[in-house]
């Protein structure tokens, strides 16, 4: 079984607070459109789960990531980041 991924090890992945990736993942303002994106970002990486309210918002914020991702080069903004998917049997 795959273990838990907390907002804690987001946030201590990107040199953030946990109260950063908390109100980014959870659409508050506060958090810079560049912030959220690597905050989402890493959160898809690393598969984590969000309550079901938030997981539709998150989705959309991923995919738009991802869209973003794809019309710059990654090299453009500096950072380059490396996702790994897992397949998890229930």
């Amino acid at each position: 079984m795959a273990q838990k991924i907390s907002m804690q090890q987001i946030a201590d992945r990107l040199g953030v607070s946990k109260y950063t990736v908390s109100q980014a993942l959870s659409g508050k303002p506060g958090v810079s459109e560049a912030t959220r994106r690597e905050v989402t970002a890493m959160a898809a990486a690393l598969g984590y789960r969000i309550p079901p309210r938030n997981s539709r918002e998150l989705d959309s914020r991923v995919e738009q990531t991802e869209q973003a991702n794809q019309k710059q080069p990654a090299a453009a903004n500096g950072t380059i980041l490396i996702g790994m998917n897992e397949i998890h049997a229930n």
